[in-house]
């Protein structure tokens, strides 16, 4: 207390009592829960943070020790065909060829299945029968990203993987055979005895299954890469016998047909060298822009590239040029062979079979090489702004074509 001059006086001492005893006994009870509270809460914070980083890294496969890799690589001085989809460098991995590249050919890194997804959502890789080694070689890189997790993060994150791929390209039934294959395979499916997991039960196979599943999809990607070699001329060659009969007119050529989207060989040219091969006279061939996959671009460079006589046609103008009588036949390259013997092919396939039906001009379809039919799957419904923005972010659409409006499939066996 003080007094009026402002002098302060001390007053009597105050023993505190019971009451503020057990005031003072709450406040520092308080407190220490408030500490504990704050720490677990931090705990459990960390530990979110911990469990939504390995999350992200299991299905980006982004791991912190990674060297990253340049966005685009020059070819090499010796390299494999110019216009192949794929170049596998014992240094650099697996490389893919830039669709979008405007001049020359680009190589971009693609050491795993996440990167193959974003390849595909940038539209830098499309679809077709190249998908097929492709898909299998990069989870093959995701088996070997992956093999220092705990086993069940280990599936998670190789399941998450393939999930993803499919989402990106689901209409793709090259894709869609080697996943299934992939995913026999670290499920322990004894439909996949090839690709069967070891003994659950030794050990030491446990420890060698992560680069085992590696090494075998590996090969399953060079045993898809092989089948596509030997039966895409098989498929050129019966196709161009059923174009012999055909009176003299052009070729109207729609779908993934071009060399980077089939690997090493692409299915137009090679069906140009089979026509020649058979004594058949050249033809001028017609090939639809395929928008907004831009594939008749690499199409007419194929065929320009082998001396063929290629234009490249505005989709709308189809309707147009078939109904002028110049069109002999459609050619289609399938994605997806149903069942029932429709198809799946890129935007436009539909419209294309209406019109030769009108026509009466024969639509003929260049089944996906080295995968059977398969039943048909469930695609997404398009975005209302698919194409909505610049047309290289605008998705793949597909047409399911019914058999009704086919002539024939030709699978490098017989016409279907």
């Amino acid at each position: 207390m003080s007094d009026d001059e402002g002098t302060v006086v001390a007053g009597p001492a105050v023993l505190p009592g019971p009451q503020d005893a057990a005031r003072v006994e709450r406040r520092h009870f308080l407190r220490a829960v408030s500490r504990d509270a704050i720490g677990v809460t931090g705990t459990l914070v960390g530990a979110s943070s911990v469990i939504g980083t390995m999350a992200l890294r299991a299905i980006t496969l982004e791991r912190p020790t990674q060297v990253p890799a340049p966005s685009t690589l020059p070819p090499a001085p010796s390299t494999p065909p110019t216009r192949s989809a794929w170049r596998r460098d014992p240094v650099r991995g697996l490389l893919v060829a830039d669709r979008l590249a405007e001049e020359g050919v680009s190589w971009l890194p693609c050491p795993d299945g996440a990167a193959l997804v974003r390849l595909l959502a940038r539209h830098q890789v499309g679809s077709g029968p190249a998908l097929g080694p492709l898909g299998a070689w990069a989870m093959a890189g995701t088996a070997r990203a992956v093999a220092h997790m705990d086993p069940m993060l280990r599936r998670n994150a190789l399941a998450g993987t393939a999930s993803l791929l499919r989402g990106a390209r689901p209409a793709s039934a090259a894709l869609a055979a080697v996943l299934d294959a992939a995913e026999a395979a670290w499920r322990g499916d004894p439909s996949a005895p090839d690709l069967a997991e070891p003994d659950a039960t030794d050990p030491p196979a446990i420890d060698r299954l992560p680069m085992d599943l590696a090494t075998r999809l590996e090969a399953l990607g060079d045993a898809h890469a092989a089948a596509l070699a030997s039966t895409i001329p098989a498929l050129a060659a019966e196709a161009a016998l059923l174009l012999a009969g055909l009176p003299p007119g052009d070729l109207l050529l729609h779908g993934a047909l071009s060399t980077r989207a089939s690997g090493e060989l692409g299915l137009a040219a090679t069906l140009l060298d089979g026509c020649r091969t058979a004594g058949i006279p050249p033809r001028d061939l017609l090939v639809t822009a395929s928008t907004p996959t831009g594939e008749g671009l690499a199409i007419r460079g194929d065929l320009t590239a082998a001396g063929g006589r290629a234009t490249l046609i505005a989709d709308a103008a189809a309707a147009s040029v078939i109904g002028t009588d110049r069109v002999a036949a459609v050619v289609v390259g399938a994605e997806w062979l149903g069942a029932d013997g429709s198809i799946l092919a890129p935007a436009g396939a539909t419209t294309l079979a209406v019109l030769a039906a009108v026509h009466q001009v024969p639509y003929l379809v260049l089944g996906t090489p080295a995968v059977e039919p398969r039943p048909m799957p469930r695609l997404p419904i398009p975005r209302p702004d698919a194409l909505a923005g610049p047309i290289a972010d605008a998705p793949p659409l597909m047409d399911h074509v019914p058999a009704t409006l086919i002539t024939a499939i030709v699978r490098g066996n017989d016409p279907a």
